[in-house]
Formats: structure tokens, C-alpha cells, sequence
């Protein structure tokens, strides 16, 4: 089995440049769904069918999984929703992303518990985002084919070095994912292994 961790396409709030975390109304731009669309037909050469599709619930999120998905079922999973940005969700000034760049430099250095007031720290959201993964795996471990999980930016970018046995943290952060880029994972007994990174392979062992 594959799992495809997928970061949403463009959307509303990139182009507007608002922390938008929440299940807040900033839709997929024009952009994004061609985005969505390009990335279909990439995964649909591989001869692998979609055995499963699940997807944050945030609207950018839930719009790209249900254009991946090509009218196959798709799961919501609060799980997989962007890091909660408390107090400055639905802001765009220079104040807020301040705040916002604070706690993402405190998290750079190692202060996991650090958060944005009103927000979640690194310790939530592994604590949401890593067993729901373990889970799902282990529900579909027997299954041929792709299983998708449509995520954002922030969590893929924090969460998979907790979660992939040969992903560098420092590396992944330095690393950015674009809009509908995708990270490649196999599933090799207990470990998962992520085998390229937006279009970069990577050896197996870290």
C-alpha cells in the first residue's frame, strides 16, 4: 500500500494572504482547481486505484480531495485540518502574521508546547494527527492501491518527520511543500517510509 499526503490547491486565502486555519469561507481559486485537476492526472497514470480518500475539512482542503477523489467516496477527518491559529484566524495585517511567525520560530527551536493564544501547539496536533494516520493505515494495510489523506502546508511540514522513520525535521522544514504538491509514503511493516518529496526521492533509511 501507498499513502499520498497531498497539501491543498491554491486558494482564497494564499491569494489574500489571511490566516484561515479554521472552516472558514476562502474557497479554491481558479488556480487551485486546476492545480487539483494537473494532480488527478498525475496519480491516475500509476495504474493504482484510490482505495481510500480522506481530507481535512477545511473547505480549501475538502474541495481538492473531492477533484483527487474523481467521484469516489471521500472521508472528512478533523485529524488532518491546518494548526489552529487561535486569536489571529481570519486576519491578514502585519501584526497577526507576526504572532504567527513567532510561534513557528519557537516551534524551529524545539518549544513543541509554544502556541498562538487561542491556539494549538505541536503537542495537539501530533496528538490529533499522528494516531489517526497509524490508524488508518493499519485499516486499510491488506488494501491494493493509493490511500490519499488531503492535508495543509503547516501540519505536513510539522507532522511527517514525527510520523516517516527517514525524514529529517530541519530538512523537511527547509523544504516547502507548494500548492498540490505531494508527498510519496510506503508502509514496510511498522514503519513508514517516505519515498520522494514533491517530486524528490529519498533513500529509505535517515
Amino acid at each position: 500500500m501507498e499513502l499520498v499526503f497531498a497539501r491543498h490547491g491554491h486558494s482564497a486565502a494564499n491569494e489574500l494572504h489571511i490566516i484561515s486555519n479554521r472552516n472558514l469561507s476562502h474557497d479554491l481559486t481558479d488556480l487551485g482547481r486546476t492545480q487539483a485537476h494537473t494532480l488527478r492526472e498525475r496519480l491516475a497514470p500509476a495504474g493504482q486505484k484510490l482505495v481510500s480518500v480522506y481530507t481535512s475539512p477545511v473547505p480549501r482542503a475538502r474541495q481538492t480531495a473531492q477533484i483527487l477523489a474523481a467521484g469516489a467516496t471521500v472521508a472528512s477527518a478533523d485529524a488532518l485540518r491546518e494548526i489552529d491559529c487561535g486569536v489571529v484566524e481570519g486576519r491578514g495585517d502585519d501584526d497577526a502574521w507576526a504572532i504567527h511567525d513567532a510561534v513557528e520560530g519557537a516551534w524551529a527551536s524545539g518549544q513543541i508546547h509554544a502556541c498562538v493564544e487561542g491556539g494549538e501547539s505541536l503537542v495537539d496536533v501530533q496528538d490529533r494527527f499522528v494516531p489517526f494516520v497509524r490508524t488508518v493505515v493499519d485499516r486499510h494495510r491488506s488494501d491494493g492501491g493509493i490511500m490519499l489523506l488531503v492535508s495543509h502546508g503547516a501540519v505536513l511540514l510539522e507532522m511527517l518527520p514525527r510520523l516517516l522513520t527517514n525524514l529529517d525535521y530541519q530538512w523537511a522544514r527547509a523544504s516547502s511543500l507548494g500548492n498540490c504538491d505531494i508527498v510519496r509514503v510506503e508502509s514496510r511493516g511498522h514503519d513508514l517510509v517516505c519515498t520522494s518529496w514533491a517530486g524528490i526521492d529519498l533513500p529509505s533509511r535517515g
